[in-house]
């Protein structure tokens, strides 16, 4: 378990920064939108806070915000 955990390089976000957020809900209602042809990743959103080392809370770039905060796992920088 150490040499995994040697591996693992720790993300961390500062408020205002563009991110994207894994898609977990890769199985959608719709026939159009199954399969390996949906997204993987979804956004962008804006860090809104940051709880502890690596728990955000997301803000959509249109203003609303996530419901649900989001760990630094499932994030990714989002470059313009």
């Amino acid at each position: 378990m150490e040499a995994y955990e040697k591996k693992i390089i720790p993300q961390e976000f500062e408020v205002g920064e563009l991110v994207l957020k894994e898609n977990h809900h890769k199985l959608q209602v719709e026939k159009q939108d199954k399969g390996k042809f949906n997204t993987n990743w979804i956004g962008p959103y804006i860090i809104k806070m940051k709880y502890l080392k690596c728990v955000y809370i997301l803000v959509i770039v249109d203003g609303k915000v996530d419901k649900f905060s989001t760990n630094a796992n499932y994030l990714k920088p989002f470059y313009v």
